[in-house]
């Protein structure tokens, strides 16, 4: 299966004169776009064949867009636009590399980087709309013993191998701690709250700092700090100062309207770069004394255990090369063979400094049915989504107006 992530929009925002490769509803895909697409993937698999390679891009954005449509129109989608920036950073980190440079990239483009990051916001978006749509189809299909067992019969001389797995330790850290810069911040805000609480106007505050009044929205459209705060207040309540990737926020809900809530906010900016250079040199230090220690695994096992963060630190086993963060993969990669293998500072892609230690490598093999189920199951269970998507797609597409050039 072709794995492709979509910029189609990216295209239509700077190249009005490209020719149309399909039109999907009201909105164009470009023959530029389908040409990015295969040349990214041919960069990232050169060996791979071209036959047909092209209509197949085209065919995938063409489904995205489809998704894109239908998920617009489900109220009920929960979707996390926090990861929105993440990806268009990516995304502008990759055209900077290919090109060289910032400059480069707005050449190329004709357009600021600004406006760039603007266009792939909306389609950072509309990438992850559709994700949450295709999570929401797939929410009731699982496999059976008997699908599990089936399916291995029918292709275990076809199967890829088993991927490198990893049992690893991760101790790890907000990228944003309350160090000295971060202090000032929520010590002007608390006295910000304490004059409100004194009868001082909320919105006399806009003026000073910064923030406003946020309108209505449902849950998944701001950050997700930000929103476990506003939708945990009562009509009225004003919340005590809350840390997100912004900076420091107070925050009122001015009303409930079904699903959604209208929000104010007065916001206290963070210099994040100076944040997170003192965040950095408090793991950095530990690391250090890490390298220094003695007993230094025992340390380290300590000082994971000591951080109310399970998510992110912790003890991970079997962990394939594929589910790694990415901050993970290429390090875990290089340095698998070197025994007691521990990283440098590392920052996550959920904003997190890292340090992690290699305990074990699993390395790929034939998939056996017993020793490999979980891997075996993955696969059945893909193949599976693979049928339920096609089914849905068959029937769907035609409400919606699709043509090609």
């Amino acid at each position: 299966m072709i794995l492709f992530i979509s910029f189609f929009m990216f295209s239509l925002a700077f190249s009005s004169s490209d020719a149309v490769a399909a039109v999907v509803g009201n909105k164009i895909i470009l023959k530029s776009s389908v040409q990015e697409q295969v040349n990214m993937f041919l960069q990232r698999s050169p060996s791979s064949s071209v036959v047909g390679l092209e209509s197949s891009v085209l065919n995938h954005l063409i489904e995205q867009e489809v998704l894109v449509y239908f998920a617009e129109k489900d109220t009920s989608l929960l979707v996390d636009f926090s990861r929105a920036d993440m990806i268009v950073d990516e995304r502008f980190d990759f055209f900077k590399k290919n090109l060289g440079s910032v400059s480069a990239v707005e050449d190329y483009f004709g357009s600021s980087k600004t406006e760039i990051k603007d266009v792939l916001l909306k389609e950072a978006r509309s990438l992850l709309l559709a994700e949450s749509f295709k999570q929401k189809l797939y929410s009731g299909v699982s496999v059976s013993y008997n699908d599990v067992s089936s399916f291995y019969l029918s292709y275990k001389d076809s199967l890829p191998l088993t991927p490198f797995r990893y049992n690893y330790s991760i101790y790890a850290l907000p990228s944003i701690l309350k160090t000295p810069s971060l202090e000032k911040s929520f010590a002007t805000a608390d006295s910000v709250f304490a004059e409100i609480k004194k009868g001082s106007p909320f919105d006399g505050f806009y003026s000073l700092y910064s923030g406003g009044d946020l309108g209505s929205f449902r849950r998944g459209t701001f950050i997700q700090e930000f929103e476990e705060a506003a939708f945990s207040l009562k009509e009225g309540d004003i919340s005590r100062p809350v840390l997100s990737s912004l900076g420091v926020h107070i925050i009122r809900l001015n009303s409930r309207l079904g699903e959604k809530i209208d929000v104010s906010h007065i916001l206290f900016t963070v210099d994040k770069d100076l944040a997170e250079k003192e965040s950095f040199g408090f793991v950095n230090d530990i690391r250090k004394t890490i390298s220094s220690t003695k007993n230094k695994d025992s340390y380290f096992d300590s000082l994971i255990s000591s951080v109310d963060s399970p998510v992110v630190s912790g003890f991970f086993k079997g962990v394939p090369a594929s589910s790694l963060d990415k901050s993970l993969g290429a390090v875990f990669d290089i340095n698998k063979n070197v025994e007691n293998f521990y990283s440098d500072v590392l920052k996550t892609s959920s904003n997190y400094f890292a340090i992690a230690r290699i305990d074990s490598v699993y390395y790929p093999s034939v998939p056996d049915l017993y020793e490999h189920w979980g891997f075996i199951e993955s696969l059945a269970l893909e193949k599976k989504y693979l049928e339920v998507f096609d089914s849905w797609y068959k029937k769907n597409k035609h409400t919606v107006y699709i043509k090609k050039y």
